[in-house]
């Protein structure tokens, strides 16, 4: 039994001598734990930033155009697929869910103030759209949108709205989007309400419209209805008044009233409306009107009746495949150009994006094996510093040793000392290495991410593991190689051999 006070006579002066003159060795260690939590962190970072990649449908969804009169449909694909194997169900055995049909068309919008009208490329909002669904959680500019999939309204790309190739417009305070129209050969603009503003949406889309604005493009006899129609015409008028005092008090003055309008995400202005107008009266008033600036005049799509039910043909199927079955993309876009020729043209996937997504996945696999390598030698710089160490600080203390041995110092006592030095350097190392690295993480990190100009550096961090479990790996794992290392040098060695030298 090894006397308490022996231990601490011998161990505590053992300890600063192998921690080095000035604790140089001690800060080595140190160094090179710091080093090594900081590079698993950066490393963890990285998988974590990956994987909100992974997660992203502008990643994990794949297009797949549908040429003109293909009659190719998600049910009749899943019928060849059944005929083949019947075993795994379509969506299991290339791994993706449910995909779901998308509808794009090419509409025209102005800014008036600038005399400015930009073609849109405008796609149909559908209920549950995954892709819209990601944007909301993702794009702090969605979070205020209330879009109604089934109605008038539209969300907005801010690429579209403000790009000074585009729309140029100052900022998202938009309350309408003017819709150009051809009504009896001549350009109409129609107050289309804004519910949502975006930062960009993915397949150059410019424009999300709901559904029912969206088919009345395809009926212009709506667009006549909604400006020339007896009924519509002559009843009301309404406007949307923002910033503009003058237009307002002449709206009031003429008995206007303000009337609620939840259709709009703008919260910044009034809606004034007057109902049971002559075509007389409303011809009046709108001739004195003074000149709107920043405000709509704003025509109620529901009082005409719905466009007519017109067949418009599908763009694109969007599958989302899950992000650990990117690589089954090229079968399944083999089993499209073998299973859906029509009129000599087939479903395909555009084979860049093949790759992109293949190397994509590599790519995630790859970080995910430097992690462990790194972690790996972490562990073996650590222990081979520290062995390293103690069997040099044990053979330049042979002799002192042998003379303890020969006094009764067994080689189990011997282990059992050094042992428990290693444990107390290491564990105090990496205590400290542990908070200056948890203090200067995600300073680095950021250091890092904006000197390779990362554009989303916010979302790169420094991820620490679990204390537990660096604590396994660089305290546990480590004193337990160092002990079987003690083992072996010290076994069966006599207080003789210690002390001449003998191997």
């Amino acid at each position: 039994m090894l006397n308490t006070q022996f231990f601490k006579k011998f161990a505590i002066p053992e300890l600063k001598s192998i921690s080095g003159k000035k604790y140089s060795n001690f800060l080595v260690l140190s160094t090179i734990l710091i080093l090594s939590m900081l590079a698993i962190g950066l490393g963890e970072g990285a998988i974590s930033y990956l994987d909100k990649k992974m997660n992203n449908p502008f990643v994990s969804f794949v297009n797949v155009k549908i040429p003109m009169g293909n009659p190719y449909t998600i049910p009749k694909m899943e019928l060849i697929h059944d005929k083949s194997n019947s075993a795994v169900s379509f969506y299991d055995f290339y791994g993706f869910k449910k995909p779901y049909p998308v509808y794009d068309n090419y509409a025209n919008f102005t800014n008036l103030d600038l005399n400015i009208t930009k073609n849109a490329k405008v796609r149909m909002g559908r209920e549950k759209d995954p892709v819209y669904e990601f944007i909301l959680k993702e794009d702090k500019t969605a979070t205020s949108n209330n879009f109604d999939f089934d109605g008038w309204g539209c969300v907005v790309s801010l690429d579209y709205l403000t790009n000074k190739n585009k729309l140029k417009f100052e900022d998202n305070n938009s309350s309408f989007l003017n819709l150009r129209k051809s009504v009896n050969g001549e350009h109409t603009h129609f107050s289309v309400p804004i519910q949502g503003f975006v930062k960009s949406f993915p397949d150059d889309i410019d424009v999300l419209l709901g559904e029912k604005l969206f088919k009345a493009l395809q009926d212009p006899d709506f667009w006549t209805s909604l400006e020339y129609h007896d009924s519509n015409r002559t009843s009301y008028l309404q406007y949307y008044v923002v910033n503009d005092t003058t237009l307002e008090k002449h709206l009031v003055d003429n008995d206007f009233k303000e009337i609620e309008y939840d259709d709009i995400i703008h919260e910044g202005g009034r809606m004034l409306k007057l109902d049971n107008l002559t075509l007389k009266q409303r011809t009046q008033i709108i001739n004195n009107l003074p000149e709107i600036n920043d405000s709509y005049h704003v025509l109620d799509f529901n009082l005409i009746n719905s466009p007519r039910e017109i067949d418009i043909d599908k763009e694109l199927f969007v599958f989302e495949f899950y992000k650990d079955k990117l690589d089954r993309i090229s079968d399944f876009n083999d089993f499209l150009k073998d299973k859906t020729l029509y009129d000599g043209k087939t479903l395909e996937i555009d084979m860049r994006i093949i790759e992109s997504k293949k190397n994509f996945d590599l790519f995630n696999k790859l970080a995910n094996l430097l992690s462990l390598a790194l972690i790996f030698f972490s562990i073996f710089s650590i222990v081979l510093y520290i062995t390293n160490l103690i069997v040099t600080h044990i053979s330049k203390n042979k002799k002192n040793l042998g003379t303890l041995k020969a006094f009764g110092l067994s080689n189990n006592n011997i282990i059992l000392i050094y042992s428990a030095i290693s444990i107390a350097l290491i564990t105090i190392s990496f205590i400290i290495s542990f908070f200056i690295s948890a203090l200067i993480g995600n300073m680095l990190v950021g250091l890092i991410a904006n000197y390779f100009e990362i554009s989303d550096a916010s979302s790169l961090n420094y991820i620490a593991y679990p204390l537990q479990v660096l604590a396994a790996f660089f305290i546990m794992l480590p004193s337990l190689a160092i002990y079987l290392k003690l083992r072996i040098e010290l076994k069966d060695n006599t207080p003789g051999d210690l002390i001449y030298g003998r191997e």
